[in-house]
């Protein structure tokens, strides 16, 4: 089943993913919740699920693992959906237009960095800003993750690339 990616109706149905699946496991000190389809939603919404993970264990309080892709303790798949759309708000959709066509930019230097945002679908310019406590966490993941390893646009979606892209109109960051 797949539900829209900002959380309203979308009436063309651009914008969609598919909703959470989970496994829960273990018991006692060892339980553990696995996501199963966790490739496929950040697929989706076009960021690497190494991100979206980190998050999602950051907002819930628990430690992640990229392998298993899994979290320590039960969670529900309600509990999962709402901080992946939580996600979605902060760093997927745009503020002026609540699309999914963001192109980021990093700007700033060492502790300073932030990430300015423009959108391919209305034009608007952004800085990514949020009172929300695990913003900011956030935030440095994708900073991190964007010096790291690279990100390229293609079609108006982030998707991980290595040191030489093989499209040869996709813009690296």
């Amino acid at each position: 089943m797949s539900i829209n990616i900002n959380g309203k109706n979308d009436i063309n149905g651009r914008y969609k993913m598919p909703k959470v699946k989970i496994s829960l496991a273990g018991k006692g000190n060892g339980k553990f919740t696995m996501i199963r389809n966790l490739e496929d939603v950040s697929k989706s919404i076009g960021h690497p699920f190494k991100i979206l993970l980190k998050f999602i264990g950051i907002s819930l309080n628990c430690n992640s693992n990229d392998e298993k892709m899994c979290m320590t303790g039960h969670y529900t798949e309600e509990e999962i959906q709402s901080k992946i759309n939580l996600y979605n708000k902060l760093y997927v959709l745009c503020p002026t237009c609540n699309l999914p066509e963001l192109t980021p930019e990093i700007i700033g230097k060492k502790k300073k960095k932030s990430i300015n945002v423009k959108c391919s679908a209305c034009g608007a310019t952004n800085k990514l800003c949020d009172d929300n406590k695990d913003f900011d966490k956030g935030l440095k993941i994708l900073i991190n993750y964007i010096e790291k390893n690279g990100w390229s646009v293609v079609k108006g979606t982030m998707v991980e690339t290595t040191k030489q892209s093989n499209n040869p109109f996709a813009k690296v960051f």
